[in-house]
């Protein structure tokens, strides 16, 4: 009997570090979808996983590896460039890892390392390294980092000088030269009255559009006359859809003869590599007419709601 309880003693201590990594296992089953894949990460995600403003887009990613001064270590992951921030994400297996860089806080640090940048923010002497895959990758970045970090302090610096000044170009924003540059590589497309320009719940076929003229009915239902908002000459259509890669959920319908010029998501990104301070500036544009459109919506959708409110009020009387 000594012996057989001796046996069953071996047996569990022998199996309890067996049954802790099947435990360990199971636990990651179970969140298996709460773990983040980088691959999978579009602009809700990248906000809500860092916290960044709801104006923050995706404006280009890397695989990069990253690595700090304080730490000896490596990590392989994703950089994911925005109009304000540097978001490293890495996962291996089940652990993720995250770092937030604002960009107008960070220094660019001199080195002799291959496709390497290396960031210092300005009261730390830690030093951030991203290594890249190939050159263009590098020098496309170290592009977008520094004009990133001009159009900051021009603008610091009208700011400064001048708060009230109107006449002073804000060269954050797209002006006519930018325009003309974006509007060569779109292609122009031509609707006449009643033709549907976007259909809800399929995938845009015009991309980003500038109404050169004409105007456009915004629509959830096109056999009802309720109309959401009317879009007019010299306003853009399709950012939203840009910006987030989901399908449109509205029609955009011509409400008169219409012409506009489209530029598709591969052409953006071809520019992106010529011009990047144009493509930046089409990025910010397009993040505060989103912001506009979604108060216009809001304060919309508020009137209509308190409109039936005070008809169930009355009804009841």
């Amino acid at each position: 009997t000594k012996e057989s309880s001796k046996k069953e003693s071996f047996k569990k201590k022998k199996h309890k570090p067996f049954h802790a990594l099947t435990k360990f296992s199971s636990k990651l089953i179970k969140n298996k979808k709460k773990l983040v894949s980088p691959s999978e990460i579009n602009d809700e995600k990248l906000r809500k996983l860092f916290k960044l403003p709801v104006t923050e887009m995706i404006i280009q990613k890397f695989s990069v590896s990253y690595s700090n001064s304080s730490k000896s270590t490596k990590k392989l992951g994703k950089l994911f460039i925005t109009q304000h921030f540097f978001c490293f994400l890495s996962k291996i297996f089940a652990y993720v890892s995250k770092e937030t860089f604002t960009t107008n806080n960070l220094d660019i640090i001199p080195t002799t390392r291959k496709y390497t940048l290396c960031l210092k923010y300005k009261d730390s002497d830690i030093t951030h390294s991203f290594t890249f895959r190939n050159d263009k990758q590098f020098k496309d970045t170290l592009n977008a980092l520094n004009l990133m970090h001009e159009l900051q302090d021009e603008s610091h610096l009208e700011n400064s000088e001048n708060e009230d000044d109107d006449d002073v170009e804000d060269q954050s924003t797209l002006n006519q030269d930018d325009w003309e540059v974006i509007l060569s590589h779109a292609r122009k497309i031509s609707y006449e009255k009643g033709d549907t320009i976007i259909e809800a719940h399929v995938p845009s076929k015009i991309g980003l559009s500038y109404l050169s003229s004409g105007s456009t009915n915004v629509m959830i239902n096109p056999s009802s006359e309720e109309i959401i908002s009317e879009i007019t000459e010299g306003s853009i259509i399709g950012e939203l859809s840009l910006l987030t890669g989901e399908v449109p959920t509205v029609y955009v319908i011509a409400k008169e003869d219409t012409e506009l010029y489209s530029i598709c998501p591969k052409t953006i990104s071809k520019l992106y590599s010529k011009q990047p301070n144009i493509v930046i500036k089409l990025y910010h544009y397009m993040c505060n007419i989103v912001v506009q459109r979604l108060t216009e919506q809001e304060k919309s959708l508020s009137q209509h709601i308190k409109e039936i409110n005070e008809r169930k009020s009355q009804d009841s009387k």
